[in-house]
């Protein structure tokens, strides 16, 4: 079996399976097809979606999991009852001993600082706050994820906002098209994370609270 991510967000469509083949038709368009056996997963996003149970137990006995969302935001997983990969990450990721969680930490605070750098000197390379972001982006200190950030959204208000620009989840103006554009994103990351079989709840760093992904 393949582990391709079968991703469906025709606003109507109806789902079933024929001869191992997951059919797709949304009632204009030639129904499409694809083998089951080249899919890892599927998410379907749909607003007007049916599908028929011989498709879920198609799905289930080929061990391939299946999201259903809500405004894209993953709201129902169905996995297989045996499938058994996902029991092994789940008890990989809450037994992550504690030097693997820190490595996995640093590379994504390497890999968010440096994203920072990169696109705050592409917008505007001359900042007086470059110089200090690059330096902070490699160093292995304690604040160094807050202090990029600080620094990073100095650059972004400097060149397209204004000295009163504040980032925050609270804040008016152009913050709520951030966290609108966050949103997205976190649904996103949510769909792939249960199409692949990991459980957002399980951190690297952030610790759970009621309803949060921190994976994510």
């Amino acid at each position: 079996m393949s582990y391709h991510i079968l991703s469906i967000d025709a606003y109507t469509c109806h789902l079933s399976c024929d001869k191992g083949q997951l059919r797709c038709a949304d009632g204009e368009n030639p129904p499409r097809t694809i083998p089951l056996e080249d899919v890892g997963a599927v998410v379907l996003s749909s607003f007007k979606a049916t599908l028929t149970s011989n498709l879920l137990i198609e799905l289930a006995r080929k061990r391939i999991g299946f999201v259903l969302c809500e405004s894209y935001r993953p709201a129902v997983l169905l996995l297989p009852a045996d499938r058994s990969t996902d029991t092994g990450l789940l008890r990989h990721l809450a037994d992550m001993p504690a030097r693997l969680r820190n490595r996995l930490w640093q590379k994504t605070l390497d890999a968010k600082c440096g994203n920072q750098t990169a696109l705050a000197q592409a917008w505007n390379p001359h900042h007086p706050a470059i110089a200090e972001l690059k330096r902070m982006a490699v160093t292995e200190k304690t604040a160094r994820e807050a202090e990029c950030a600080r620094l990073f959204w100095s650059v972004f208000a400097d060149t397209w906002a204004n000295s009163d620009f504040r980032r925050g989840r609270h804040e008016e103006g152009v913050n709520n098209l951030f966290n609108y554009a966050y949103a997205v994103l976190l649904s996103c990351i949510l769909q792939y994370l249960f199409a692949l079989g990991l459980d957002p709840c399980f951190g690297i760093f952030h610790q759970s609270r009621e309803h949060a992904a921190p994976l994510a």
